[in-house]
This record gives structure tokens, sequence and C-alpha cells, in this order.
């Protein structure tokens, strides 16, 4: 969970995004972590830019249109690069594991500089319903072995 939680939002390379991804394959449900993983180690991405300026001399009025697409795509495979991962995570040693979705974000950088990174999506509202559950598991275990301690004593 720390782990997960302290990369949130954290733009790596692409060999940190891969060594980080093969890490954790474990905590991949969908896809699985060695898709993921292969995605991370041949993930290519393009960004072509297109520019137009129109300019109209008889009432000085300037248009301006600038497109910018960027693609990302898994050199050698037909699999697409995935917007949204799911993960299994325990938010405390012990607990259960939890779903919590990741969105996979990519930007190409001038010269040609890939930064990746995920958000975690609603990993707040994960972490208030463990630990809910696990007040609620100790509220119960407690509640049972005060309440057989009194009813012990008053036999």
């Amino acid at each position: 969970w720390d782990d997960w939680t302290g990369k949130d939002a954290v733009k790596m390379n692409q060999t940190e995004m891969a060594r980080f991804i093969e890490e954790h394959i474990p905590d991949f449900v969908v896809p699985d972590g060695a898709a993921l993983l292969e995605m991370a180690l041949h993930f290519e991405a393009t960004k072509s830019v297109e520019f137009k300026s129109i300019k109209r001399l008889n009432n000085g009025s300037i248009d301006f249109q600038y497109n910018e697409t960027v693609n990302g795509t898994i050199r050698g495979d037909s699999m697409k690069v995935p917007e949204v991962f799911e993960l299994g995570l325990m938010p405390f040693e012990g607990s259960k594991k939890y779903e919590v979705e990741a969105r996979l974000r990519y930007r190409v950088l001038t010269g040609g500089v890939l930064d990746l990174w995920y958000a975690l999506v609603r990993s707040d509202d994960v972490l208030r319903s463990a630990f809910d559950e696990a007040v609620k598991a100790i509220t119960d275990a407690t509640t049972g072995s005060v309440r057989a301690v009194l009813l012990g004593s008053l036999a």
C-alpha cells in the first residue's frame, strides 16, 4: 500500500516504471502484471503537432489552430496501451486485499523524453473502508472477550 500511494502521480522514466511494475507484479489484477511489464518495456509514444495561422488583412482578425496528437503503442505487439488497470492491495498488514483502480498516464516531452506515471482512483476511500472494517473486527473480537470475562465472573 505504501509503495503504491508513495509513487501515486510521481513521474518516472520508462526504466523506472518498468522496475516498479516488475517489483509489484503480484499486485496487478487486470491486466496481469506480466502484460503491464511487457507494456512498460516496449512502450512507444509519438507526438505530432499541427499549427495553422490565418490572418485576414481586410479586417485584421487572426485565427490560430494548434492540434497536438499523442499516440502510445506497444512495439511488436497488438496490445493497446491500457488507460486503466486494477490492483489488489492490502492497506494494512494482514488485511484483505482491496480492489484499487489506477489510471495510466504518459507524456512525450521535448527531446523525445517519455514520462510515465499512474494516478490511483479514490485510494482514500479504500483506506477509509479498510480502516472501518479493521475497527469493526477489533470491536467485535474484544466485545466478545469482554462479555465472556464479565459473564465468567458472574458465574
